[in-house]
């Protein structure tokens, strides 16, 4: 599977200082019950398939 950060962008009207961005699962680094584009560290995911998937997200919003 490619890997490509499939987004929602929303902006708030009248304020420009903040960007929101949604994300789905089908794309991403991860594998097995993390399949997709899990992005926490936290439940127990592979700490490089989740420091992947989140560069993809940077990468997909401008972010060096």
């Amino acid at each position: 599977m490619a890997n490509k950060v499939w987004s929602i962008p929303f902006r708030f009207p009248g304020i420009t200082h903040v960007r929101c961005m949604f994300t789905t699962r089908v794309w991403g680094h991860s594998t097995g019950r993390f399949w997709g584009a899990n992005l926490s560290f936290g439940v127990g995911d592979e700490m490089d398939a989740v420091n992947r998937n989140r560069q993809e997200v940077l990468k997909e919003i401008g972010c060096p």
